[in-house]
C-alpha cells in the first residue's frame, strides 16, 4: 500500500481499519477467555491467568517494540527502493528476531519464579502462575513473528 498517493482520508482508513479490527478481535478474545475461565474452570484459575498475564506484560512489550522496529526498518528500505539491502535486512531481521525472542523466552522460562515473586503474586497461586508464565513464554517466538508485519 502506497501511503503517499490518493486521498489522505481514504488512505488512512485503509491503513487504520485492519489494525482497529485486530484490536477489537483481540479484546473480544480476552473478554471471552476471562469469562470462560471464570465460569467453566474457577475464579482461582482466572486469578492465575490474570497474574501470569501481568508478569508477562514486559516481555510482550519488548516483543512488540522489536516487531515495530523491524517493520520500520523494512518500510524505510522498501521506500528507498534498494531491493538488495531490503532482502539482506529481511533475512537478518528474521534471524535476529528469532534469537531475541528465543532469549526472552529462555529468560522467562528459567526465571519464572523470580518474575512471579517480583510481580507480588499471592503465594496461594504463585506455583500455578509460574507454570503458566513458563507455558506462555514458550509462545514468545511465534508471538514475535505474528507481530512483524
Amino acid at each position: 500500500m502506497d501511503l503517499t498517493k490518493g486521498s489522505v482520508t481514504k488512505t488512512m482508513l485503509r491503513f487504520t481499519l485492519p489494525i482497529l479490527l485486530m484490536n477489537v478481535i483481540n479484546q473480544a478474545y480476552s473478554i471471552a477467555d476471562g469469562v470462560i475461565t471464570a465460569r467453566f474452570i474457577s475464579t482461582r484459575a482466572l486469578s492465575v491467568v490474570s497474574a501470569a498475564t501481568a508478569a508477562l506484560i514486559v516481555g510482550y512489550c519488548l516483543l512488540t517494540g522489536a516487531a515495530n522496529a523491524c517493520a520500520l526498518l523494512i518500510a524505510r528500505l522498501y521506500g528507498e527502493g534498494d531491493r538488495r539491502k531490503l532482502r539482506g535486512a529481511v533475512f537478518m531481521l528474521a534471524w535476529s528476531s528469532l534469537a531475541v525472542s528465543a532469549l526472552l523466552s529462555a529468560v522467562y522460562v528459567l526465571f519464572a519464579g523470580g518474575i512471579v515473586r517480583a510481580s507480588q503474586v499471592p503465594s496461594e497461586i504463585a506455583a500455578d502462575c509460574e507454570t503458566l508464565v513458563r507455558l506462555y513464554a514458550v509462545g514468545f517466538i511465534p508471538t514475535l513473528f505474528a507481530n512483524v508485519r
